[in-house]
C-alpha cells in the first residue's frame, strides 16, 4: 500500500523502507515517506485560515488518572528491586 501510495517519492532500498523499522521525522522525509513535517496548527492555518484551535479533549478522569500514576510507581518499585535501570518515557 505504501510502495502504491508514494510511487516514485520513495528514496531507498525496498528492502530497508520495509523492514518494520521506524524513523525519526527527518529520515522519514529523506526516505519520502512523508511529504514534509509541520503540526496540527500549521496545517489548519495553512489549510483552513484558522488561527487558534479549540480543544474538545475531555481531560482524564480521576480513576485513569489514578491508574496511569499507579502503573508508574509500580514501574519504578519493579525497577528498584530488581535494579533494572532503562531509560523509558513518562507518560
Amino acid at each position: 500500500a505504501v510502495k502504491d501510495g508514494r510511487g516514485p517519492r520513495l528514496k531507498g532500498n525496498p528492502t530497508e523502507l520495509f523492514s518494520g523499522d521506524y524513523w525519526t521525522g527527518e529520515q522519514a522525509s529523506s526516505l519520502g515517506l512523508v511529504d514534509g513535517l509541520c503540526d496540527l496548527d500549521s496545517v489548519v492555518k495553512q489549510h483552513f485560515g484558522v488561527d487558534q484551535l479549540k480543544d474538545y479533549t475531555l481531560p482524564p478522569n480521576l480513576f485513569t488518572r489514578f491508574a496511569n500514576s499507579f502503573g508508574v510507581l509500580a514501574q519504578s518499585q519493579f525497577d528498584t528491586q530488581f535494579s533494572v535501570h532503562q531509560p523509558r518515557l513518562m507518560p
